[in-house]
């Protein structure tokens, strides 16, 4: 899926989401039980190892009491239009949030990439 934000294109490389409690059997949710849920954190398999992901943390709310229903991963990438071999082919940025799984999923997507840093958040990229 292509997005394009403030005259820059942008790809949803790949989505995947999961239940954010999925496989709890016991325990109590708490602001440490979702800390330390949140730390464990990392990219799907599939999408390669050692990536660099950003977190749009949970308000103070949902971080105390109960994260939203999914857990959201998200990959974009921002392609460059340089020919030079020294230049990376583009940019790509890997984001985790947590969702209701309500609303489209294509403005949720514009929303997270106006609220980014992407010059903070991005790592380069090679063919």
């Amino acid at each position: 899926m292509k997005l394009y934000l403030n005259k820059e294109e942008f790809v949803v490389e790949a989505f995947s989401m999961s239940q954010t409690y999925g496989g709890l059997l016991a325990g109590r949710i708490d602001k440490d039980f979702n800390l330390e849920l949140i730390k464990n954190l990392d990219t799907p398999k599939g999408w390669g190892k050692g990536r660099k992901l950003s977190l749009l943390m949970p308000n103070e709310t949902e971080l105390s009491t109960c994260l939203p229903v999914f857990t959201c991963f998200a990959w974009f990438t921002k392609h460059n239009n340089y020919l030079d071999s020294g230049t990376p082919d583009g940019t790509q940025v890997f984001i985790a949030f947590f969702d209701d799984g309500k609303g489209d999923l294509e403005n949720k997507f514009r929303n997270i990439l106006a609220k980014l840093n992407w010059n903070e958040c991005s790592e380069d990229f090679w063919f």
